[in-house]
């Protein structure tokens, strides 16, 4: 079966793609929020920095029925691969998947890289049902699951105002040596280089199960081309971090972004805090103060969505005090490569 190349420049097949993700997201998490229209062409005309990214469809009758994406880091990581792979429900079960997972394989291998990783979205403990179709046909694939990350969902308004008052409390008690600071849009610039050393420590720092990657290293130049990426998609962004009274230095960091479309919902990005930091309630103040200006500044946003390594259970603590419940589950496989 023939993978071909497509024209990410090009209005129409932006459009065809788009059409394809909606259809395969209607019918495997109609639930979920769906791809966002205005952020989803930028993403093919412009990746975002640190990454090169390869396309590969298949087309039946002249319409693109399957899609592969693979993501090929450039700054860091540069023996790993990532790959999406979507097919349109009404073509499944004919060779599609393989053809794309194969053209994944050997876009990853041409590019030198020993590890490659492809998720899938399944079910989880009491969430909706979802259909283990991608997680078996990973299997068959000769792909290892590596990482689960378990996705849940809250009401951005939950606490009842008096236990938020009470939670917050508690937190700064806590946390009496320190003091936040809070944005929404743009990072200020003084942020940029205090807060870049406390993500690149993030991949150390987080469960992130058997997959093969190493931490990433980033500056304050690298911060600010990812906040031009996200505004370039629309994104609307907010975040609080931490810092000792007095220091410098950020210690913790928690981020939500609010996608265009459709509107209403946001996902938690980064939260982290600083190993020696840890044990003062940082995580849950960060988090409380960011959803308390989330809801000032867009009140239309209503949930937000979130998602954990399945064994992170003080993370999970938190964002379950703070009304998360379990939707899903993404499943993330890995292979090395070369195969055989």
């Amino acid at each position: 079966m023939e993978t071909t190349t497509i024209d990410t420049h090009d209005a129409d097949t932006a459009a065809e793609l788009l059409a394809l993700h909606r259809a395969a997201h209607d019918a495997d998490q109609p639930d979920n929020p769906g791809p966002c229209g205005v952020a989803f062409p930028v993403n093919l005309r412009h990746p975002r920095p640190g990454a090169d990214i390869v396309h590969r469809v298949v087309r039946r009758d002249g319409v693109i029925v399957g899609h592969a994406e693979v993501y090929l880091p450039t700054m860091d990581n540069l023996h790993f691969a990532g790959a999406e792979i979507t097919v349109h429900p009404g073509h499944r079960r004919r060779g599609i998947g393989r053809a794309l997972f194969e053209a994944a394989v050997a876009i990853a291998e041409g590019a030198g890289r020993r590890s490659l990783s492809i998720g899938t979205i399944a079910g989880w403990e009491d969430g909706p049902a979802r259909s283990e179709a991608g997680r078996h046909f990973l299997t068959a694939m000769g792909a290892s699951l590596a990482l689960t990350e378990v996705h849940r969902r809250a009401p951005v308004d939950y606490l009842d105002p008096a236990e938020e008052e009470r939670m917050t409390a508690e937190a700064l008690a806590a946390s009496e040596g320190y003091e936040t600071i809070a944005w929404t849009g743009v990072m200020p610039r003084e942020l940029l280089e205090p807060v870049a050393r406390l993500d690149s420590t993030f991949l150390a720092e987080a469960p992130i199960g058997e997959l093969d990657l190493e931490p990433e290293k980033i500056d304050e130049q690298r911060m600010r081309d990812n906040q031009e990426a996200t505004l370039a998609r629309g994104i609307f962004c907010c975040g609080v971090v931490a810092r000792p009274i007095g220091s410098t230095e950020i210690v913790a960091n928690t981020v939500i972004g609010v996608k265009t479309e459709p509107g209403d919902v946001a996902d938690q990005w980064i939260t982290l805090v600083s190993p020696k930091h840890r044990g003062h309630k940082l995580g849950m103040r960060v988090k409380l103060e960011n959803h308390r200006q989330l809801r000032a500044a867009r009140p239309e946003v209503k949930t937000v969505g979130t998602g954990n390594a399945d064994v992170n259970a003080h993370m999970i603590a938190i964002n379950e005090a703070l009304g998360f419940r379990t939707v899903d589950a993404w499943y993330e496989y890995q292979i090395t490569l070369p195969r055989g």
